[in-house]
């Protein structure tokens, strides 16, 4: 149905009625690099596919947005699917990952994916408690794969996974 007050929130129409879902920053940023910066809008009437969670018992927060239908950029063009995507990377931060660089990695790791323009927005690097892999330390994780004694030099193994995780092509080497 369109946005509310504020670009973060979002007016639906469901099969369980009307609906106002807050947009992630993820989701904001998305919108603004794929569509709105692109010269396109959403339209009224437009059919999305918003994923998230419930954070209370009325209170919905898209974590993903697909668009079904074509955006209005008032030419004819075939429909277009934008899938939102996002890959959490934990770094434990128990003790013994902490004094063994797990900090440094997350420093590391939250700046080499700024880097990258294909990952900004769909990446959220953090630190998450023990994971009880304290002979492993530092631990990464990134989704089901798992980076056991982790340094600077497993960046580049790390940031792949993210990129598979994602079905986002190998970054090109200069």
């Amino acid at each position: 149905m369109g946005f509310a007050d504020s670009p973060r929130y979002l007016h639906l129409e469901t099969v369980e009625g009307r609906r106002e879902i807050k947009l992630s920053k993820e989701v904001c940023a998305f919108l603004y690099r794929h569509v709105y910066a692109a010269g396109k809008t959403l339209t009224r009437g437009a059919r999305l596919k918003v994923s998230g969670i419930c954070k209370k018992e009325h209170c919905l927060k898209a974590y993903g947005l697909e668009l079904l239908d074509d955006l209005d950029d008032s030419v004819d063009s075939p429909p277009q699917v934008l899938v939102i995507r996002e890959v959490t990377v934990g770094i434990c931060h128990g003790k013994k990952c902490s004094l063994g660089g797990g900090s440094s990695l997350q420093d590391l790791l939250t700046a080499a994916v700024s880097a990258d323009p294909d990952l900004v927005g769909q990446v959220r690097v953090r630190a998450v408690g023990c994971q009880k892999g304290c002979k492993q330390a530092p631990l990464v994780m990134v989704g089901e794969d798992r980076f056991s004694r982790a340094t600077i030099n497993d960046i580049p193994a790390i940031m792949a996974s993210i990129r598979q995780s994602l079905g986002v092509p190998a970054a090109a080497h200069a």
